[in-house]
């Protein structure tokens, strides 16, 4: 009888040691048999995620401590690269990186990923690196022309009418969490002046200028924009 006890308790903790171990994976972390100071297993199968750098940052943005790492390599991306000393591993900006605010486009939550790949010392990992990126507004909209000339050969210019359907008015910035613009003119009787749309894609956006009233032949008027850009109807 008590066989028959024991058996039955026996047998299910084998049960539970078998399963435990299909469920198990090797860790390629430990397998390729390196170790970087500050990384996890999870790191190198999620990813690992950086402190955010200005879009305006030159030098270091990581450094880590490392053994039996014999040989490392970027790839996915010109802006950041790579060097091994002295078992230091160090990721820093390279000249292109003064481009990524025009190259990159709009993006709310800015950042770069790119690949990190080590030769370690039983083999080969590669790395998910992901770089956040800090918009430090840095650049000032600007027109796409400095002078918007509207001819209009006609006795009189109506009310309400847009000027901006015979011609466009855009501006840009390229900073990369800007998408939209806010357009100003000086202060007049005939013109008012208001944001039209955005391309996101271009970070251009569109403004529109209407008549206030109707204005008689012949006319000149020239008007400012708070970006000094001029615009000048002649009638």
């Amino acid at each position: 009888m008590r066989q028959r006890m024991f058996l039955p308790i026996y047998f299910l903790i084998l049960l539970f040691d078998l399963s435990k171990g299909v469920d198990e994976k090797p860790s390629l972390y430990n397998y390729a048999g390196c170790v970087i100071s500050g990384m996890q297993d999870a790191d190198f199968n999620m990813g690992y995620d950086n402190t955010p750098i200005k879009d305006d940052f030159k030098g270091t943005i990581a450094t880590f401590q490392t053994k039996d790492v014999y040989g490392v390599e970027i790839s996915g991306t010109n802006y950041f690269n790579a060097t091994l000393e002295s078992d230091t591993l160090r990721i820093f900006t390279t000249d292109e990186y003064k481009n990524v605010e025009p190259e990159i486009g709009y993006d709310p939550f800015p950042e770069i990923k790119f690949q990190l790949d080590l030769q370690c010392i039983k083999g080969n990992i590669s790395l998910r690196f992901v770089q956040p990126l800090t918009d430090v507004n840095n650049h000032d909209p600007y027109f796409e022309k400095e002078i918007y000339e509207y001819i209009y050969v006609q006795n009189s210019l109506p009310s309400n009418h847009q000027l901006t359907d015979n011609q466009s008015l855009s501006a840009f910035d390229i900073d990369m969490t800007n998408n939209r613009l806010s357009f100003s003119i000086e202060e007049n009787d005939y013109f008012s002046i208001d944001t039209a749309s955005t391309d996101s894609t271009t970070r251009q956006t569109f403004t529109t200028l209407t008549s206030l009233k109707d204005i008689e032949a012949p006319s000149t008027i020239k008007l400012n924009l708070s970006a000094t850009v001029s615009i000048c109807l002649i009638l």
